[in-house]
């Protein structure tokens, strides 16, 4: 019996070993290799990979959670791994980075941008010190420039909505 791909040396293969290995390859092929995942569930949790739970979408989205979680003193995080402390610390320190992602002005963004550096620090300071949300919102000016942030976007809002 003649052996298909093989001759006097076991290491050549032959021509018609070739096209049978071609042919095998190009039926098995397509069941090889990667699969389109296009699941909902897998979707969901490719846009979240690299944004924690609580990552708001847009800077008006971020002040409005801001402003709910400044006004309740039985807040609870939007995210269970976390405090709603972490939270507050959280939206507040990625302001400057949504803001650039908006139609804000240069001048908006650098209030913003100032302010969230700033308050990082003092409310970092503070929670390690032991400190809740209800005392964090009393600090001198945080609600004051909470209110701020909500004016400036919702004046931004008003802006985009109005046609020119």
């Amino acid at each position: 019996m003649m052996k298909i791909c093989q001759a006097n040396n076991p290491f050549r293969i032959l021509p018609s070993c070739w096209i049978l290995v071609l042919l095998l390859g190009g039926i098995l092929l397509p069941f090889a290799g990667c699969r389109n995942q296009s699941s909902a569930s897998s979707q969901e949790e490719e846009s979240h990979e690299h944004f924690p739970v609580h990552w708001p979408k847009t800077v008006f989205a971020a002040s409005e959670r801001m402003s709910e979680l400044s006004k309740s003193v039985e807040a609870t995080s939007s995210n269970p791994e976390i405090t709603v402390e972490r939270e507050f610390i959280d939206l507040i320190r990625w302001l400057p980075e949504l803001a650039a992602d908006s139609e804000l002005s240069e001048k908006d963004f650098n209030r913003i941008d100032a302010w969230s550096t700033k308050t990082v620090l003092l409310l970092e300071e503070q929670v390690i010190n032991g400190k809740k949300l209800k005392d964090l919102v009393e600090l001198d000016g945080l609600i004051s420039n909470v209110e701020m942030l909500a004016d400036v976007c919702r004046l931004e809002l008003d802006r985009t909505r109005s046609p020119e």
